[in-house]
């Protein structure tokens, strides 16, 4: 659960154990003194007069759509790998589409095949869409994070009308919130890592 990157000279400005538990990105829409006005709800309650605000330069704009991915391995066939949760194949152990530091983001009318390590992977990203989709398999499904659909730090995103299979979790992570995830067709389980406690609406 300790952070493993996000900080400039690998410096955790936060000083505490696990800060991505505490943390929320929020859009800011008025400035007076000391005094910040949000844009909506953080929904985490943060302690008086020790919380830090930084400002971001989130990435704008990004629309991937219309196209199909393929993570190929050689010689090797993805059907030796399948339901094993494992990371047996690390020389293709890169995420199909990671998106990080992004507000309003569309993915739309994408399919991930056999990535190499998660289909897709939204990180402290604001109000993104992932739509029309199909996630189908994963080389490497083991420890660290593999195999996902990943949520981690993402804030009033909405997933919807698409289909997963042949990974390992859709998982929601650290301080994730106010995510809605809807019509859903998936042969994988959905896990909360440190998400759970936060409004997270599903709905199959």
């Amino acid at each position: 659960m300790r952070p493993r990157d996000g900080y400039p000279g690998g410096h955790n400005p936060h000083g505490c154990e696990f800060p991505h538990l505490r943390q929320a990105l929020l859009r800011v829409v008025a400035v007076n003194g000391a005094a910040l006005q949000l844009e909506q709800p953080a929904g985490i309650a943060f302690s008086a007069g020790s919380s830090k605000a930084w400002q971001v330069n989130a990435l704008t704009d990004v629309v991937l759509a219309g196209f199909t991915i393929e993570q190929r391995n050689g010689e090797r066939r993805i059907a030796d790998v399948a339901h094993r949760y494992d990371n047996l194949a690390p020389e293709v152990g890169v995420d199909g589409l990671a998106l990080n530091w992004t507000a309003g983001a569309l993915v739309e009318d994408v399919a991930v095949i056999n990535a190499g390590r998660n289909p897709v992977s939204f990180e402290n990203s604001l109000a993104f869409v992932l739509r029309s989709c199909t996630l189908d398999g994963a080389w490497n499904k083991g420890d660290g994070g593999s195999g996902y659909l990943r949520i981690a730090r993402g804030y009033r995103g909405e997933v919807k009308d698409y289909q997963v299979r042949n990974i390992r979790h859709i998982a929601l992570q650290w301080s994730s919130a106010f995510n809605h995830i809807h019509d859903v067709v998936t042969e994988v389980d959905v896990n909360f890592h440190g998400a759970i406690r936060i409004t997270t609406r599903w709905r199959g």
